[in-house]
């Protein structure tokens, strides 16, 4: 399971630079707007899952994995610097 919570946590760390990317350059948002939308939806998101899988490995490849690298707090206090 953590061999998968890592490769989930790549995928989530490359959506999130992909989020990024695209608002920035659609002019959709600018950086730091994208990424507190990113945050709000991850967090979500962790709120939710964490509750419905329960304790077993998927909570761990799914909520810390994927969503904890999509959600980083340090990369949103990075760009606010």
């Amino acid at each position: 399971a953590w061999i998968a919570a890592g490769a989930a946590g790549a995928l989530g760390v490359w959506l999130r630079m992909g989020v990024l990317s695209a608002a920035e350059t659609r002019g959709l948002a600018s950086g730091e707007v994208a990424l507190a939308a990113v945050n709000l939806v991850g967090c979500f998101a962790i709120g939710v899952l964490a509750t419905r899988l329960g304790q077993g490995p998927w909570r761990a490849i799914v909520v810390v994995g994927l969503l904890g690298a999509l959600t980083t707090y340090s990369s949103f206090a990075w760009m606010l610097v």
